[in-house]
């Protein structure tokens, strides 16, 4: 690890703070960030997991596939504030999609129209 990036923001209303921690390699920009936490979470071991949970693994939306930081999609052109901006919609998108769960699982809907309405996110 060569650099780390701290970025944090607190809300004075409800006493809140969050974090993001970027730990950029010696080669950054021509590699992508070493981790990312979020919250003293691990950014990638998130999307995998979210992937998983709505069976989005195999789907053009897998959210660690779609990320810029997957080594297949990283280019040097890629700059902190778009790993920024897609750390806090990847966060924005998964938390929509758990709420969207549990209204699926209260309208009992078949699995295939789930399966529909994720796509979609």
């Amino acid at each position: 690890m060569c650099t780390l990036l701290c970025i944090f923001s607190y809300n004075s209303l409800n006493k809140t703070s969050r974090g993001l921690i970027i730990n950029l390699s010696r080669n950054y920009p021509y590699s992508c960030p070493i981790s990312i936490k979020f919250n003293k979470r691990d950014y990638l071991d998130y999307c995998i997991e979210n992937s998983t949970l709505f069976n989005l693994c195999n789907s053009p939306n897998c959210l660690h596939c779609t990320t810029l930081l997957c080594p297949n999609n990283w280019s040097p052109s890629i700059g902190i504030k778009d790993i920024v901006y897609e750390v806090k919609n990847s966060f924005y998108k998964i938390n929509n999609l758990k709420k969207y769960a549990q209204i699926f699982r209260n309208l009992k809907l078949p699995d295939e129209i789930i399966n529909f309405i994720c796509y979609y996110f």
